[in-house]
């Protein structure tokens, strides 16, 4: 009921979200996040990123969400960085969602990624790498999101990024 409830407020006034990602490549590959709707029950791949929160800015939400979501340690490259506005729909709300893409790098490539948050829900699936020439394939399904991550990839030279020892 209250689902319902929300999703007929938001067909009024859309639910505005603040949002963060990382675009972190590393030897030639792109780091996702598998995501299963909880509602159209359809699975797609995202950039790890979530909602900035209160006392955060946005590149300290994408290092927490890139963690949670997927184990990696990364480090934000702040001048590798697209915001978007697009809309989204997300467990069947309409969501117009402001988004700082920014490039990132992992902070040890030999690490293995550190166990996923308890906390993380169901509908994150797995962490995947997926070739950058599956890139377009794989984000294709939301031109805004591919064009962003697409302007990002070009930023950071869409090399395999590994922060230096001396810069952690």
């Amino acid at each position: 009921m209250a689902h319902r409830l929300l999703e007929l407020v938001t067909r009024v006034i859309p639910l505005r979200r603040k949002r963060a990602s990382v675009v972190c490549v590393r030897d030639g590959q792109l780091l996702c996040v598998r995501l299963r709707d909880p509602v159209a029950q359809i699975a797609r791949l995202f950039v790890p990123g979530g909602a900035v929160e209160r006392g955060e800015t946005p590149a300290q939400a994408a290092q927490r969400e890139t963690l949670e979501e997927t184990g990696y340690r990364i480090r934000v490259i702040p001048d590798a960085l697209r915001v978007a506005r697009y809309p989204f729909r997300w467990a069947g709300v309409d969501i117009d969602c402001t988004t700082h893409f920014f490039g990132g790098a992992l902070v040890d490539a030999s690490d293995a990624p550190q166990p996923r948050s308890p906390n993380e829900p169901a509908y994150n699936e797995a962490c995947v790498w997926i070739p950058l020439s599956e890139v377009d394939q794989a984000l294709g399904y939301h031109p805004q999101i591919l064009a962003a991550v697409r302007q990002v990839l070009d930023q950071v030279g869409a090399p395999s990024t590994v922060v230096p020892q001396d810069a952690r």
